[in-house]
């Protein structure tokens, strides 16, 4: 029958009682500061205990006394342990984490520290619910398997250690995960060139996907807004090299980064201008595959929608090889690039009329007006806007708002990615004024026309999207009315171009705002907004990053 013995350690006695217990921290448990009534267990020689705060109702912090409880079999192994345990002077975690690494530097803690780094930004059950949808890579973190590979390792502690610093200002932490940063940087400017490593090319992999989340703490703050995309476009080069065999489709974790790192490099894809690996065969056939492997629950009308999407970055890589030739360009080279893209705005456009959602779709007639005041809250500054500028009246009222999921996302990427596809034509068209010839059955005042359309709709979707509270969404508003300015700009529509530069200044208030009582967002796409915005120019030659 188990024997629940009381058990606690003096600090004086520390290094005495280290020789027969060892404190650890378990999985699936949250520890000190953030969860009060957690406990600290231990490992024993002969089982596992637990360390819990004498009183519970009070807060922990340093010198908070705790007791120990161990599920031994055996009495005699408790006997002579009755001590207190009181915590170094510091900071509550400083001191537990300093403890811990004095203890039992094992991979428990590490455990302990994704544990606290995914509560830190998914706290409430509805945000790793929402993991669970995405089939987000974050949540297998905890049970990454570090034993035998130091770096990748290093990696999971440097963005743990770098994200809980920075959100309880402990500057020791942040240095201290720099470290790890670097080493991880050193240990990938030595593997990546090799052909043969020790180490599987699905961990380097996992190791530079796991950079991109760090990249608020690098000790340079000009990196801070880049170094996340360059690691992301890194991983994407890697993988173009290697080829989709060094993942295994029935591996759940190689199936998740294959997964999370598609959407973050489309993005990228689009500010730079410059093809992704998606579209091409081996890895359409990696993702039907792995689907089937996984038997993941798929909608068939979003996948496809997906599926043609990605084409966009190769189409403007085209455009700005065609452009790039300076009076070079063959007319049979910019026939086939404008068959391209306007098959590309068709295509979408029958995938949305297809989708059994659409027939039953209102949101686009289900409106609100600035004459329904009732209807607008004057604690989202971007509503403060709406009800003070009138250069827009009526917006659009998505059903699901908070969500801005399925039909809803396809029908904003929609009309997002049909304005840029429409000013890469409109900017082919002004520097190659005979390609027009070419652009049938359409010309150029009607893909204006349908520009200018799409602009309109996504300054209507303003009010909607405006009132999800997420950093992400707010970084993915800012990045259509980045593209809408510069549009607008180019038209000369000085009213409309006005309306949303006030919204953007809104945005980025709201933004402010939420990052005080919220995590900075592991969702960086807002930081691409001006250079993805860059593609409503269509009177200027060179767009890219590399001209």
């Amino acid at each position: 029958m188990s024997a629940r013995s009381s058990i606690s350690v003096r600090s004086a006695d520390l290094m005495e009682w280290q020789e027969d217990r060892k404190i650890t921290i378990l999985p699936g448990r949250r520890a000190l500061p953030f969860d009060p009534t957690g406990k600290l267990f231990y490992e024993g020689s002969s089982g596992i205990g637990s360390v819990s705060e004498a009183d519970s109702g009070e807060d922990i912090t340093s010198g908070s006394v705790f007791t120990a409880e161990d599920d031994d079999d055996d009495d005699d192994d408790a006997q002579g342990l009755s001590r207190s345990l009181i915590l170094a002077p510091g900071s509550a975690y400083a001191a537990a984490h300093r403890l811990s690494l004095a203890i039992d530097p094992s991979a428990t803690e590490q455990i302990q520290m994704l544990s606290d780094f995914l509560d830190l930004h998914f706290s409430v059950p509805k945000a790793k619910a929402s993991l669970l949808d995405r089939q987000s890579h974050l949540l297998a973190l905890p049970d990454i398997d570090t034993s035998s590979n130091q770096m990748l390792s290093d990696a999971l502690r440097a963005i743990c250690l770098g994200h809980i610093g920075e959100h309880h200002h402990d500057d020791r932490l942040v240095q201290q995960s720099q470290i790890y940063y670097g080493n991880v940087l050193r240990g990938l400017a030595q593997l990546v060139p090799r052909q043969d490593t020790k180490i599987p090319p699905a961990d380097i992999v996992t190791c530079i996907l796991l950079l991109c989340v760090y990249a608020d703490y690098t000790p340079m703050p000009h990196l801070q807004s880049n170094a996340w995309k360059v690691h992301y476009w890194g991983a994407h080069e890697f993988l173009k090299a290697k080829g989709p065999s060094i993942l295994s489709v029935c591996s759940p974790w190689d199936v998740a980064v294959y997964r999370n790192i598609k959407v973050p490099t489309f993005f990228i894809g689009i500010a730079n201008r410059r093809a992704i690996i998606w579209t091409e065969p081996e890895w359409l056939d990696f993702s039907d595959t792995s689907i089937q492997v996984m038997r993941t629950k798929v909608n068939r009308s979003r996948s496809m929608f997906d599926r043609v999407v990605k084409r966009l970055p190769q189409l403007l890589e085209h455009s700005d090889v065609l452009l790039s030739k300076k009076g070079q360009q063959s007319a049979d080279t910019a026939e086939r690039l404008l068959h391209d893209l306007l098959s590309y705005l068709s295509t979408l456009q029958q995938l949305l009329q297809s989708d059994s959602a659409f027939a039953e779709f209102k949101s686009w007639k289900d409106s609100v007006e600035t004459s329904q005041p009732g209807q607008f809250n004057d604690e989202v500054e971007e509503h403060v806007v709406l009800v003070t500028n009138h250069t827009f009246q009526r917006f659009h009222r998505f059903p699901t708002p908070m969500s801005c999921t399925g039909f809803t996302l396809s029908l904003l990427e929609y009309w997002l990615f049909g304005l840029i596809v429409e000013c890469t034509i409109l900017r082919i068209l002004h520097f190659l004024p005979s390609a027009e010839a070419h652009l049938h059955p359409a010309t150029g005042a009607q893909i204006l026309r349908h520009a200018q359309d799409s602009a309109d709709h996504l300054c209507k979707s303003v009010y909607s999207l405006s009132q999800v509270p997420s950093q992400g969404m707010a970084g993915f508003l800012d990045t259509c009315m980045a593209l809408v300015e510069n549009f607008y700009s180019e038209i000369g529509a000085s009213a409309e171009l006005g309306w949303v530069l006030a919204i953007r200044c809104a945005t980025a208030l709201r933004v402010e705002r939420m990052r005080k009582s919220q995590p900075r967002t592991l969702c960086r796409m807002g930081d691409l907004a001006d250079e993805i915005g860059a593609s409503g120019r269509f009177r200027m030659r060179d767009l890219g990053p590399g001209g």
